[in-house]
């Protein structure tokens, strides 16, 4: 018994996970949130045959899109969210060089102990050793 509930939550969860997959009824909320005609609407949607059809629409001001015009706003949708996960991968890296760079960069106070005893040697280590940071973790 133990072990026929076990499968029964797994493929529950797995089937679960395939319908992420397959956003219509997200990217139709996404379309109409992008015109401002998201509030009080009332969209049904339902797969068949590997297409998403449209079982209910109750949208003020706004026509029933045909099935082709839900296949390209779906695709619109995940393009939209691809570029999304570009940029914030994009944020991340810059993220990451600006976090290894400050770990690494010698103490501003050794720079200004060098000014204040006018060590000149001092001072040029000081900015050495932050150019072979900038070397060791260029900008992306």
């Amino acid at each position: 018994m133990k072990i026929i509930i076990f499968l029964f939550i797994i493929l529950s969860v797995a089937q679960s996970l395939g319908a992420a997959d397959k956003p219509s009824a997200i990217a139709l909320e996404w379309w109409l949130r992008t015109q401002g005609k998201f509030d009080g609407a009332i969209v049904c949607t339902k797969e068949i045959n590997g297409k998403f059809e449209i079982i209910e629409w109750k949208v003020l001001g706004v026509s029933q899109p045909t099935n082709a015009e839900v296949e390209k706003i779906i695709k619109d949708y995940e393009k939209t969210k691809s570029d999304k996960r570009v940029e914030q991968q994009k944020s991340t890296n810059d993220l990451d060089y600006k976090q290894k760079r400050a770990r690494e960069y010698p103490p501003a106070a050794d720079y200004l102990d060098g000014i204040v005893k006018g060590d000149q040697a001092q001072i040029q280590k000081y900015i050495d050793d932050c150019k072979a940071v900038k070397a060791k973790y260029p900008k992306q």
